[in-house]
């Protein structure tokens, strides 16, 4: 009976660093594709500006319009990575803390007061904001 509780307390420690691990990975990746975005945009910028002729803006507007819309996709898909992780945090750290008993441990960390902006409305506003001034630099370049 005492090997069975074992196993079991070891599972679930395992499935506790697994979760732990993949929230980590999914910010992790979440900060590096954003920060690869920001230096792509800053090489775009700087086309722009130094590159006059009318085929490079053109080709600099339409990359910016489609580099924007392929890194929102990315956010999107880490950020639902990073809440499925976060989830199943909820699901397993209560079982952890009561089979350790330890008392006053709040099972939802995400709750609080309201924050004035997040990482995922100022990474999303980034990419969206972005891609609209990309395009309307295509549109310019094309009249």
């Amino acid at each position: 009976m005492n090997e069975a509780r074992e196993r079991d307390n070891n599972a679930l420690v395992g499935a506790l660093d697994h979760a732990r691990g993949m929230a980590n990975f999914a910010s992790e990746v979440r900060m590096r594709n954003f920060n690869f975005y920001i230096v792509i945009v800053g090489a775009l910028v700087t086309g722009h500006l130094y590159l006059k002729e009318s085929w490079a803006l053109i080709v600099l507007g339409a990359s910016g319009c489609v580099v924007s819309v392929f890194f929102f996709g990315l956010d999107l898909r880490m950020r639902a990575i990073l809440k499925r992780s976060i989830d199943q945090l909820d699901i397993i750290e209560p079982e952890v803390w009561s089979r350790a008993e330890i008392s006053g441990w709040r099972s939802n960390i995400r709750s609080g007061p309201v924050k004035f902006a997040s990482h995922q409305w100022i990474y999303r506003s980034f990419f969206v904001l972005t891609g609209l001034g990309s395009f309307a630099l295509l549109v310019r370049s094309l009249l």
